[in-house]
């Protein structure tokens, strides 16, 4: 049980991380959007009997908010700051659910 608890912290380290350097400035949108769907191809199995909680919460924000503000043509600042606005409110409650 403990091994299972400790790889769930893990992972979720790692989409805090993701968003982290996105909020740093590590990264662009457009990366850490590719990165997102890149990670959760390939852990989101895990992550979901890992952490249930976190992954659906994860899920039921992020993807919309990287098609709506990444994928979808525009180039504006209101996109950027609408991302970051959002991008940081879900970190805050993943935050929470760790």
């Amino acid at each position: 049980y403990n091994e299972l608890l400790k790889g769930a912290m893990v992972m979720e380290n790692q989409v805090l991380q993701q968003i982290a350097d996105y909020l740093n400035g590590k990264i662009t949108k457009e990366e850490y959007s590719i990165i997102v769907q890149e990670y959760m191809t390939l852990c989101g199995d895990d992550l979901i009997k890992r952490n249930i909680s976190f992954y659906q919460k994860f899920m039921e924000s992020v993807p919309d908010i990287c098609l709506y503000y990444v994928d979808e043509p525009d180039d504006s600042d209101y996109k950027e700051r609408e991302f970051r606005k959002n991008i940081q409110l879900i970190y805050r409650e993943l935050m929470n659910l760790t």
